[in-house]
């Protein structure tokens, strides 16, 4: 995760004196991989996974559209108790 962090600095300034000095991180969130951030509390880290680094084979659509209708069905219902995209990351994962 190192090499996804930059860190940097803004200034405004004028001749002679700082109006602002501005510290902050770049996350580079492509660089991150989606499964770490799989079972955060976090909503903000939820909703930011789909700019992590997800293989196409990986990513969640992919995967439905690979289901039969039976398995349609049974995910239509299984939905009913998932909470959290991990939930159908998991049920996936075992079909």
């Amino acid at each position: 995760m190192a090499a996804a962090l930059r860190c940097c600095i803004h200034r405004v300034e004028f001749p002679g004196f700082t109006v602002l000095e501005f510290h902050y991180r770049v996350l580079q969130l492509n660089r991150l991989n989606w499964r770490d951030y799989m079972r955060q509390e976090n909503p903000v880290a939820s909703a930011l996974m789909a700019k992590m680094r997800i293989a196409p084979g990986e990513r969640p659509i992919e995967q439905v559209r690979t289901l039969s209708v039976a398995e349609l069905e049974a995910l239509s219902e299984a939905l009913l108790d998932f909470h959290e995209l991990a939930d159908l990351i998991t049920w996936l994962a075992q079909k």
